[in-house]
């Protein structure tokens, strides 16, 4: 379903310095959003968790 979305928005990205697609930026924010992590501060903690990293 992520990837219909990302399909839709439009991205005004340089393509050329884009290292993240769209689709994955949403997955980051939604699956941190069902894990009950509002902000999007808290993932650059939560890279390094093993738990999720499994």
């Amino acid at each position: 379903m992520l990837k219909a979305v990302a399909r839709v928005l439009p991205d005004p990205r340089n393509p050329a310095l884009v290292r993240h697609s769209t689709e994955h930026l949403l997955r980051q924010c939604v699956f941190g959003l069902c894990q009950g992590y509002e902000d999007l501060n808290d993932h650059d903690r939560l890279r390094d968790d093993l738990a999720l990293q499994t």
